[in-house]
């Protein structure tokens, strides 16, 4: 069996330049900012899955190398977005092959404790020609996995936690609050209903 740990030293995020990819990237940065993690940003590409920003020609060493010094510069400059307090440790990875075979083949290389992928969104007939690389990963990682896509939920303001009178009957949802190593819950002699 393998360390566990509940917090995340390797952070592993699939990237591709796209708007969930830049989601993902976004997320994992902060992520990592915030729980001292090791970023790994991975770029998979073939000749399905270019990079426009590295340029015309073929998917080898030189192309894989434009895309390293491009996405090297990106992340410097995401990082310094974050402002003084950034403070994160990152490697970038450049492989040629199919995007969710290389997430998964550097999760393993790394021992990464969790992987960051977008999600695309994809249904229907476009999804089984195209396949679902964020599907795939989840299945093939052994580790947990994340998949990030953009919120379209509309915000709700949070919940007051509020004590309520002994022997006060209702059935909305009970909240719980937790505070100074103890929790805050109903008392015994409320019913459950």
């Amino acid at each position: 069996m393998g360390r566990s740990s509940m917090q995340p030293n390797q952070v592993l995020v699939g990237y591709d330049w796209s708007d969930v990819g830049e989601h993902a990237l976004t997320w994992a940065l902060r992520y990592a900012n915030t729980t001292a993690s090791q970023l790994h940003v991975l770029v998979a590409v073939d000749e399905q899955h270019r990079v426009e920003a590295a340029g015309a020609g073929p998917v080898d060493f030189a192309y894989t190398e434009r895309l390293h010094d491009l996405l090297a510069s990106k992340l410097a400059g995401a990082c310094a977005a974050l402002g003084d307090a950034a403070a994160i440790d990152y490697a970038v990875h450049v492989r040629i092959g199919k995007p969710a075979h290389e997430v998964l083949m550097v999760a393993g290389e790394i021992g990464a404790d969790l992987i960051v992928v977008g999600s695309h969104g994809k249904t229907g007939l476009r999804r089984m020609v195209q396949g679902s690389v964020s599907e795939a990963v989840v299945r093939g990682a052994e580790c947990p996995v994340m998949v990030v896509r953009p919120k379209t939920y509309s915000d709700v303001q949070r919940l007051d936690v509020a004590a309520t009178p002994h022997g006060h009957h209702h059935r909305k949802p009970h909240i719980y609050s937790y505070q100074n190593a103890s929790v805050t819950k109903r008392p015994s002699d409320w019913p459950l209903w």
